[in-house]
């Protein structure tokens, strides 16, 4: 697998598109200073992994594995790869299209409430 290309990076992880065959996004914990914020930090991924892989609706992504990291790779999360990011590509949709991906989201995100979990950081 090759990093092809850094996609973004959220309070405690980086999210890079990497390729093997085809694109995935691969989410890298970053690596806390102290022992004790990194066993919480891994905690967390692990139990966002499980929440999301519990999710099953084609407008949500989808994890691929996990990986708990070794002395050169941090702890992972490997996703299905989405090329689109909606903030750049609204101003280019009908009116419809918008309303349409307004309904979608809601749709995905109704299957996540459903699920009983409260997501706080929505990536269109």
């Amino acid at each position: 697998m090759r990093q092809v290309e850094f996609i973004g990076k959220g309070g405690q992880s980086k999210v890079f598109k990497v390729a093997h065959d085809q694109y995935f996004a691969l989410k890298e914990l970053e690596i806390p200073k102290r022992n004790e914020d990194f066993v919480s930090c891994m905690r967390r991924l692990l139990h966002e992994y499980e929440m999301i892989n519990l999710l099953d609706h084609p407008n949500i992504i989808k994890p691929i594995g996990f990986f708990f990291g070794d002395e050169i790779h941090p702890p992972s999360i490997l996703l299905e790869y989405c090329p689109y990011d909606l903030s750049r590509v609204v101003k280019n949709l009908s009116d419809v299209e918008r309303v349409t991906s307004i309904y979608e989201i809601c749709c995905a995100m109704k299957k996540v409430h459903e699920s009983r979990m409260i997501h706080r950081d929505l990536k269109p």
